[in-house]
């Protein structure tokens, strides 16, 4: 395995689909709840209901990053990878940012417990992050026409 033969994107979508791929099964949230003299508390990672989506762009990105590595041909998807690579970025982001806004830790604060978003929704939206940055990056990337140009084909 060269890591040198790829892409400065494709090792910034790679970095970042791997830190995605590892938050999901971190705690995205916690809570505590005392009363009584009785206290309780637990936590839930990204791999629970809809948030598990932003684990599986993950596992696609990293897979079309590492996968050409071991000499595996990946067909055309009719699309340039970039494309695909934003796409996956979004969605490993976007879903615990979706998860942060929808109000989920909004439970039991005030009321003898507390919740809090934990360390695996950071490190996802950072990967989704990276992951973007990454494909926006791309050097081939297409750049739009003035208007006193004509377009070259």
């Amino acid at each position: 395995m060269d890591f040198s033969k790829l892409s400065k994107t494709q090792q910034l979508v790679g970095i970042g689909a791997l830190v995605g791929v590892i938050s999901a099964f971190l705690p995205w949230y916690s809570w505590n709840f005392s009363a009584f003299g009785v206290s309780s508390g637990g936590s839930i990672n990204g791999m629970t209901s809809w948030w598990m989506l932003s684990f599986v762009a993950a596992v696609l990105a990293l897979a079309m990053v590492a996968l050409p590595m071991f000499g595996v041909k990946l067909p055309k998807l009719g699309v340039e990878d970039k494309v695909v690579y934003m796409i996956l970025g979004a969605v490993t982001g976007g879903i615990p940012v979706l998860a942060l806004v929808s109000g989920a830790s909004n439970g039991m604060s005030g009321y003898g417990g507390s919740t809090g978003a934990g360390l695996g929704i950071w490190g996802a939206i950072a990967g989704g992050a990276i992951m973007l940055f990454g494909a926006f990056m791309d050097k081939g990337a297409a750049r739009p026409v003035a208007p006193t140009e004509t377009p070259k084909e």
